[in-house]
């Protein structure tokens, strides 16, 4: 994820701003978003809770709206209200 958003920012497609506290970023044109299957849901609260405690990614979200797209299982319901809640911890919305 952090891969595809350094060469988002290199291509052009991604102007984070400042670096600066309470800086939002200028635009981003990039939308990441990661993808779960069963295999992978347990890891799924500790890889959000990474990105979003990322100091380019946190500019990366405020330059969209500080949302967050996710792919889950559609029968896992658990889950999703488990990362709705985390997002909302760290100011973000989540959309599944």
């Amino acid at each position: 994820m952090l891969c595809g958003l350094w060469l988002a920012r290199r291509s052009g497609l991604s102007r984070p701003g400042s670096t600066l506290r309470d800086s939002a970023g200028t635009s981003s044109r990039l939308g990441l978003v990661p993808s779960f299957r069963a295999a992978s849901l347990g890891h799924a609260t500790y890889l959000l809770a990474t990105l979003y405690s990322n100091a380019a990614y946190k500019r990366h979200l405020a330059a969209r709206g500080n949302t967050q797209h996710v792919r889950l299982d559609p029968a896992d319901g658990d889950t999703h209200e488990r990362l709705t809640r985390q997002a909302r911890s760290w100011g973000v919305e989540l959309s599944a």
